[in-house]
C-alpha cells in the first residue's frame, strides 16, 4: 500500500507506519495514497478482463466456424459427380475460412499475451516478497514455445509449471485464491505430443480410422487449450486482485 506523510512523501509499506520512510523525515504518517495505486489497478484490471474476455470470444468462434466449413466443403465435394460446383458455397467457405484464420491467430496471440502476464506476474511478486520459487523468465516462457520440436518438450515448463508457481505464492501469502487445475494444465501439453504424431503418420485416403483418430486428437487439443486458456485468465486475474487488495 502506499502511504502519505505531512510533509507530502509518498512511499510503500505493508502495513500503516506511524512515521514516515523517506529518508530524513520523521514526520507522521496522515493517510493513504491511493494517486499511484488506484488508477495502475483498476487499469491493469480492465486490460487483463478484455484479453481473457477476447481469447474466450475468437476462440469459440474459431471452433465454431470449423465444422460449418467442414460441412459445406464436404458437402460440396460429394455433390461435384453430379452436378457443377456451387459459387455461392464455395465463396461462403472462403468468406468464413477468413474470419476462421483471423479469430484463430487472435486466440493464439491473445493466448501467449496471458501466459506472459501469468509469468510476469509470478516473476515480479517472487523478487518483491523474496519467494525461493524457481521460474523462467515471462520471455523465456514464451520464446522458447517458437523452437520446433523443442517446443513439444518446453508447453511442460511454460503451461504445466504454472499451476505450481501460483499455487506456490498464494501459499506464501497465507490466503485463499482460486487454484489453476495441474490436470487441466498438463493435458494439452500431451495432447501437443500427440497432435505431431498423428499429423508425422502419411495421411491414406482409405483408411477412415485414421482420419477419425486425427480429427479427434486435434480437436481434443483445440479444446483443452481453450479450457486452459480460460482458466488460467481466471485464476491469475483472481490472484492479481488479492494481492493488491
Amino acid at each position: 500500500m502506499i502511504y502519505e506523510c505531512s510533509n507530502h512523501h509518498r512511499f510503500e509499506a505493508p502495513q500503516p507506519p506511524f512515521r514516515c520512510a523517506a529518508s530524513g523525515c520523521e514526520s507522521r504518517v496522515l493517510r493513504q495514497s491511493d494517486q499511484r495505486v488506484a488508477p495502475t489497478k483498476h487499469h491493469a484490471d480492465r486490460s487483463s478482463d478484455l484479453l481473457g474476455n477476447l481469447f474466450r470470444f475468437t476462440s469459440l468462434l474459431t471452433l465454431g466456424l470449423l465444422p460449418i466449413i467442414a460441412v459445406l466443403v464436404s458437402g460440396e465435394t460429394a455433390d461435384d459427380a453430379s452436378q457443377e460446383p456451387s459459387l455461392a458455397v464455395w465463396m461462403t467457405v472462403r468468406l468464413l475460412s477468413v474470419f476462421a484464420l483471423a479469430s484463430f491467430v487472435t486466440a493464439l496471440v491473445t493466448f501467449l499475451m496471458g501466459l506472459h502476464r501469468s509469468w510476469h506476474m509470478v516473476e515480479a511478486i517472487r523478487n518483491r516478497s523474496a519467494v525461493q520459487l524457481a521460474v523462467p523468465s515471462p520471455g523465456m516462457a514464451i520464446g522458447l514455445l517458437f523452437v520446433p520440436f523443442f517446443d513439444l518438450y518446453w508447453a511442460f515448463c511454460a503451461w504445466n509449471g504454472l499451476p505450481r508457481a501460483l499455487t506456490a505464492l498464494a501459499q506464501a501469502h497465507h490466503f485463499e485464491a482460486r487454484k489453476l487445475s495441474q490436470l487441466l494444465a498438463l493435458l494439452p501439453c500431451i495432447l501437443n505430443v500427440l497432435v505431431m504424431a498423428v499429423l508425422l503418420i502419411p495421411f491414406d485416403e482409405e483408411s477412415s480410422v485414421l482420419s477419425l483418430i486425427k480429427v479427434l486428437v486435434v480437436v481434443g487439443w483445440a479444446l483443452s487449450v481453450v479450457l486452459f486458456g480460460h482458466e488460467m485468465f481466471a485464476v491469475t486475474r483472481d490472484l492479481r486482485r488479492k494481492l493488491e487488495a
